[in-house]
Formats: C-alpha cells, structure tokens, sequence
C-alpha cells in the first residue's frame, strides 16, 4: 500500500454582512433523499461584486483573468407556505408578495424566476462542527435595485408585510408585538434595516408552531 497525502482545504467563506450580487446558476433536485424523507430542493448559487484577495491584498482571478468574487450557495427546500424561506425567496426576487394566483399554482419555474437576478443580501456565520470549521449562510435576501453598501438601508414595505403576517401566524396580539419587537430589534417600529429585518424574521420562525414549519414539498416542477 502507497500513502499518498490528501491536500487540506482552503477553503474560505464568504464574508459576513450585506453584500451585492447576482444568482448565476439555479439547481433543482428533485425527490431528494433527505433525513425527513424524498424532498424537492432548489440550489441558488450567487456570486457577490465583493471580490476576492490573497493574503497580500491582491485580487484572485479565475482562468480567464477576471477577477473572483465571493460565492455562496443557498439550499431550499420547496415550500408554498407563507414564512417558509422558498417562499420568502421568491418575494424577494419578485419585490413584491406573491399573488393569490401565484400561491395557489401548481407549478412553478425556479430557473426563470430566480436565475439572473441582482439581489443583496446579508450573510452570517454559524460555527461548524469541527474545531474552526465556519458556515456562511444567507440571513436575508431582497431585490437590489441600486448597488448599496450601506448597512443601515432600511427594509422594504414588502419585507415589512412579511414580518407582520410572520407575527399574526405565531399568534401575537398588539401587546405582544410591542414586546418581541422591542426584545429584538430594540424598538417596536418596523423602520429598521434589512440586516435587523432578517435577524427578527428569523427569531419569529423559530417561534412557529411545528407542524406549521414543516416543509411543503408538493410543488412540483
């Protein structure tokens, strides 16, 4: 037997915070095995305008000579639900609410709908398993219409809407809103930025009944 040594990984994850970018690539499985059984799964994979650079500063190109961004991969499992994060997708390349017709259709075209949009997002690490080991994944996601760096800009009117029904879901009355809203956000206005929009959206579908955040994978392509 002849040991031949296994190169160590470099990779490196996409940096937190809000970011720019474009969905270049759209995937779908379709019957998945998962743990929770066969599931129907959309891959957006989105390279960021943030660029890469080597540990001197320098920009890495590719094998054409244009400079690398920053690529991450968000992994969906098919859902109609309101609050469900396929479903949050969709209204944010769309800008807007799903309509009725929308919602209730039998199919749709992940492909058409998401591939080649400019979005921005926001980005958060979550510690791996293995000593040192880092996930990237994607906090909140929203059409871009105008390339902004700015962390502060605030939520839509749009991303506004779902967090309200998010909070009429979980079964919130008005004094109860009041509170959660100032637990996470620190104030009980929905005037906050995006990144702050995704944090609280987040905690509020954490709060969802079970069988209410289980995935609806009868959405075929």
């Amino acid at each position: 037997m002849v040991a031949v040594p296994l190169p160590k990984g470099d990779f490196v994850p996409h940096p937190q915070g809000q970011h720019d970018g474009i969905i270049f690539e759209v995937e779908v499985r379709l019957n998945e095995a998962t743990q929770y059984g066969p599931k129907n799964r959309v891959i957006l994979k989105i390279e960021s305008a943030t660029k890469m650079e080597n540990d001197n500063g320098d920009p890495i190109l590719d094998d054409e000579g244009r400079e690398r961004g920053y690529v991450i991969w968000d992994w969906l499992t098919v859902a109609r639900k309101q609050g469900s994060r396929f479903r949050d997708r969709r209204e944010a390349v769309l800008g807007r609410a799903l309509s009725e017709g929308e919602a209730k259709a039998d199919e749709m075209d992940p492909v058409e709908e998401f591939q080649g949009k400019s979005i921005s997002y926001v980005v958060k690490h979550a510690p791996g398993k293995e000593a040192g080991q880092v996930y990237a994944n994607i906090q909140a996601m929203w059409l871009s219409t105008t390339p902004s760096n700015d962390p502060s800009e605030p939520a839509s009117a749009d991303f506004q809407k779902q967090i309200k029904a998010l909070e009429k879901k979980v079964g919130l009355t008005k004094a109860q809103v009041k509170g959660v809203r100032e637990k996470y956000l620190k104030t009980d206005s929905l005037e906050v930025s995006f990144e702050e929009a995704g944090i609280y959206m987040d905690a509020l579908k954490e709060q969802l009944p079970q069988d209410d955040t289980s995935e609806d994978d009868d959405l075929p392509f």
